[in-house]
C-alpha cells in the first residue's frame, strides 16, 4: 500500500478515506482541438487545444510578478495565451516545436485567437474525464491530489464502501437503501470508482450526487449523535446561592428576559444535566451581565469558572465588571501581562493565555466572542464534568447548526437596553463624494465617525491598489478634516494607539481611522456613522460586529459598506444584501450558515463553516440539506414499520 504522504494535509489519516475525498467538478479532455480553424471556434466558449510551440515564450513583469506569453500552432493557424507566475520549468521542458496541450476560454480579435484564463493540461489526462479536487495552498496542489487519490484508490474503495454501507444501514431500512442513494444499477464500490475515474461526465456527476446524499446523511448522523449525547449525559448537580440574591450585587436591575435566560442555564446546572449553552444577543442586550451571574452561581456552588475572551482589553474590562459584582467569590485576571494566584480564585477571567497555564478542572467554561476562537481553543479547557457557555452576537455556522437543532441549548437576548436604529447602505467608488459629505454632516452635528480599513499599512501584497490601508485613509482624511482625525491600529505603538482612542472619547477628535481592533469592546460616545472600507474583505460576523460600534448609546446611526474595488463577486453582494436587510444578529448568523455551509458537525472536527469534514470530505451542505435528510429517514422508517405491521 502506498504511503499517504501529502494526503495527510487534507485530513486523510487512513487509506480508505482517500476514496471519500470528493472532487467538486469534472473536466472533459476527450474532445481536443488539433486544428485551429477560426470558423469553428466560438467566442467565449471553453476549449482544449493541442499544438506545437511556435516561438520561444516571452516573459514580462508587472507589479513584481512574471507573466509569460506563449504561441502554439497547428501547422498554419496560431493561438496565443498568457501564463502567470513562475513558468521557468515549463519553458525549459517545452522548447519551440514541442507539443503543448492548453485549456481556456476562446477570445477572438479580428483574425487572431487568444485563450483567457489559460492553463496547461497534463498530457496523461488527454482522452479522459478528469475529476478536479481542491488542494491546500503551500501544501498540496489540486493536480497532485488527483494523482495521490488515483494511487490509493484500488486499496481504498473496499473499506470506504463498507463504511458507507454501515452508515446507511444505521439509519435506512435495508429495503430502501438503494432507492435512498439513487444508485439502483451500481454497487457502492462501483459508485466510488465512478466518482474518481468516470468514463463519462454523466457517470461522474451521478456518482457525485449519490455521495453528496450520503454526505448529508453523515452530517445528520453527527448532529443526531451530538444531540443524543447532550440529552443523556449527567454530571454532579451544583447547588449554589439563589440567583435572585446574587443578582442584587449587580448595580442595575436585570430585565425579565435576562433573568429568564440565567434561570434556564442554572436549572440544568442545578439538576446535573451536562450542558452546552449558546448565549446570543446583539451589542447592548446585556450578555456580560447574564454570563457573569451564571458564573457566580457556579462559583457559589464551590466549582471554578474560566471566562476566555479574544483580547486583553476586553478581558480587563470584563474582569473589572465581574470583580465589582462578585469580588467576594474570588475573581482573578490571566492575560499575557496579568497573572493571578489561580488556586485561590473561583472565577478566572483571561485571554487565550489561559490555555497555556495549568488552571485545573473547571465546572463552567465561558467563551465570549466565540466566533474569534478555534474549536480546539474553546474546548481545551473542558473536562468530562464541565458545562460550556459560548457567547456571541453572530455565532459561527457550526455552532448555529447545533443551536437550531438542539445539540446546544440556546439562550437568546432580543431586547437592547436602548432604542437604536442603524441604517445600512452599500457605496461604490463613484459614491465617494457622497460618503465624504456624510462624514462632513455627521461631525458638523457634533457626532463622531469611525472608518475601518482592512489593512494597517500599504504593502506589496496589494498589486491592484484596491485595498485602502488605515495609514492611507488617515493621510487623506487629515487633508479634508485637519485636526479632527486620529488613527489606531495593531502595528502602531500601543500607547499611541490608546492615546488616539482616548482623544476621540474625550471629544478631542471627531474621526477615528482604525482596523478591526475596533470590532469588539470599543464604545465611543456619539459615534453615529461607521464606514467599513473594502467591506468585501470581511465576513458577515465581522461586518455585524463592526456595525455594532454605531450608536451604542441609542438613537439613529449609519453604517456605510464601501466597495472601492471595481471587481465585486456575487458572493460579496450576497453578504452586502444580508447586511442591508438584517439588523438582528441571530438572523445574520442563520443566513451566514446558509451561505458558507455548516462545517464539521461531528464531535472531533475543527471546521467551523464550509464543507463537511465528517465521514465524507469536500461536500458543502446547509442545515436545510441535513434536516431534509432527517425528515426522509423518518419517513422511510415509518413506511418500513407500516409494511411490517
Amino acid at each position: 500500500m502506498a504511503k499517504l504522504g501529502r494526503l495527510k494535509s487534507l485530513g486523510i489519516s487512513d487509506a480508505w478515506q482517500a476514496a471519500l475525498y470528493c472532487p467538486f467538478e469534472y473536466k472533459d479532455y476527450t474532445q481536443v482541438f488539433e486544428v485551429f480553424d477560426n470558423r469553428f471556434l466560438l467566442q467565449n466558449t471553453y476549449g482544449v487545444f493541442s499544438g506545437r510551440i511556435k516561438y520561444p515564450p516571452e516573459t514580462s513583469w508587472k507589479n513584481g510578478k512574471p507573466r509569460t506569453k506563449f504561441v502554439i500552432h497547428d501547422g498554419s493557424e496560431t493561438i496565443m495565451f498568457t501564463l502567470f507566475g513562475d513558468t521557468r520549468e515549463l519553458v525549459k521542458a517545452n522548447p519551440p516545436g514541442e507539443r503543448l496541450v492548453v485549456e481556456g476560454i476562446i477570445s477572438k480579435d479580428g483574425g487572431r485567437v487568444y485563450l483567457n484564463n489559460a492553463s496547461v493540461v497534463d498530457k496523461e489526462l488527454i482522452g479522459t474525464i478528469a475529476p478536479i479536487y481542491k488542494g491546500i495552498a503551500g501544501k498540496v496542489r489540486p493536480d497532485n491530489v488527483r494523482k495521490l487519490i488515483a494511487e490509493h484508490l484500488d486499496d481504498a474503495v473496499d473499506e470506504a464502501a463498507n463504511k458507507l454501507r454501515e452508515l446507511l444501514l444505521k439509519h435506512i431500512p435495508p429495503q430502501y437503501v438503494r432507492s435512498f442513494v439513487g444508485c439502483k444499477d451500481k454497487t457502492l464500490k462501483e459508485v466510488l470508482f465512478c466518482l474518481h475515474k468516470p468514463k463519462t461526465l454523466t457517470d461522474g456527476y451521478q456518482a457525485l450526487d449519490v455521495v453528496t446524499r450520503i454526505a448529508h446523511l453523515s452530517a445528520a448522523d453527527g448532529l443526531l449523535n451530538r444531540s443524543e449525547t447532550n440529552r443523556n449525559e449527567a454530571v454532579r448537580p451544583l447547588v449554589g446561592m439563589d440567583p435572585a440574591e446574587l443578582a442584587k450585587s449587580i448595580p442595575f436591575k436585570l430585565t425579565d428576559e435576562q433573568f429568564e435566560q440565567v434561570m434556564v442555564a442554572v436549572s440544568d446546572i442545578y439538576y446535573g444535566v451536562k450542558s452546552s449553552f449558546l448565549l446570543i444577543g446583539d451589542v447592548g442586550t446585556g450578555k456580560t451581565a447574564v454570563y457573569s451571574l451564571i458564573s457566580a452561581y457556579v462559583a457559589s456552588a464551590g466549582e471554578r469558572v474560566a471566562i476566555m475572551l479574544p483580547n486583553q482589553n476586553l478581558a480587563v474590562q470584563v474582569y473589572e465588571e465581574i470583580n465589582e459584582y462578585f469580588g467576594e467569590l474570588g475573581v482573578g485576571l490571566m492575560t499575557g501581562s496579568h497573572k493571578c494566584d489561580i488556586q485561590h480564585k473561583r472565577i478566572i477571567v483571561g485571554t487565550t493565555a489561559l490555555l497555556f497555564q495549568d488552571i485545573g478542572k473547571m465546572g463552567l467554561v465561558v467563551c465570549d466572542e466565540q466566533q474569534k476562537m478555534a474549536i480546539s481553543q474553546r474546548e481545551k479547557l473542558l473536562s468530562e464534568n464541565t458545562h460550556l457557555l459560548e457567547v456571541s452576537a453572530t455565532p459561527i455556522p457550526r455552532t448555529m447548526a447545533f443551536a437550531l437543532y438542539g445539540a446546544v441549548k440556546l439562550l437568546q437576548l432580543r431586547h437592547c437596553h436602548v432604542e437604536k436604529n442603524i441604517e445600512t447602505n452599500v457605496f461604490f467608488k463613484e459614491d465617494r463624494l457622497v460618503l465624504m459629505e456624510g462624514v462632513r454632516k455627521t461631525i458638523s452635528e457634533g457626532n463622531k465617525v469611525l472608518i475601518v480599513c482592512a489593512r494597517c499599512e500599504a504593502d506589496e501584497d496589494n498589486p491592484d491598489g484596491n485595498i485602502i490601508s488605515a495609514e492611507e485613509m488617515y493621510e487623506g482624511m487629515c487633508k479634508h478634516f485637519p485636526g479632527e482625525v486620529v488613527i489606531a491600529h495593531s502595528k502602531m505603538d500601543q500607547q499611541v494607539s490608546k492615546a488616539s482612542i482616548a482623544k476621540i472619547k474625550q471629544d478631542e477628535a471627531s474621526i477615528l481611522v482604525s482596523t478591526t481592533v475596533a470590532e469588539v469592546g470599543l464604545t465611543i460616545p456619539r459615534l453615529t456613522r461607521t464606514i467599513i472600507v473594502n467591506a468585501e474583505r470581511y465576513g458577515l460576523t465581522s461586518l455585524h460586529q463592526l456595525r455594532g460600534r454605531t450608536s451604542r448609546q441609542g438613537g439613529r446611526g449609519d453604517c456605510c459598506l464601501y466597495l472601492p474595488n471595481p471587481k465585486i463577486s456575487d458572493s460579496t453582494m450576497e453578504r452586502m444584501k444580508v447586511m442591508v436587510e438584517c439588523s438582528d444578529g441571530f438572523e445574520i448568523a442563520r443566513r451566514d450558515m446558509a451561505l458558507r455551509g455548516v462545517g464539521d458537525i461531528g464531535n472531533d472536527g475543527d471546521a467551523q463553516h464550509g464543507e463537511y469534514t465528517t465521514l465524507i470530505k469536500g461536500i458543502k451542505g446547509s442545515l436545510a440539506d441535513i434536516e431534509s435528510i432527517i425528515e426522509e429517514i423518518e419517513s422511510l422508517k415509518e413506511q418500513a414499520y407500516e409494511k411490517a405491521s
